[in-house]
């Protein structure tokens, strides 16, 4: 498993959901220091179906594990 950290930069309302824009931590904190030496850049852009999950300015993990068939 991979885990990487991101903070949400904006959010908009949809439906009865949300989609929301997230970009990798690179300072702030010395944990987000650290996740910067493993996770220098990407972004990601979600949608939620029901609910509202994000809120912009806070962060939150991402962790990656493989699929299996």
């Amino acid at each position: 498993m991979t885990r990487a950290k991101f903070v949400c930069v904006d959010v908009s309302e949809e439906n009865d959901g949300q989609r929301a824009k997230f970009e990798a931590v690179t300072s702030g904190s010395e944990e987000n220091d650290r996740f910067f030496d493993f996770t220098p850049y990407g972004s990601l852009d979600m949608g939620t179906v029901h609910g509202k999950l994000f809120e912009i300015g806070k962060e939150y993990y991402l962790d990656f594990s493989e699929a299996t068939a």
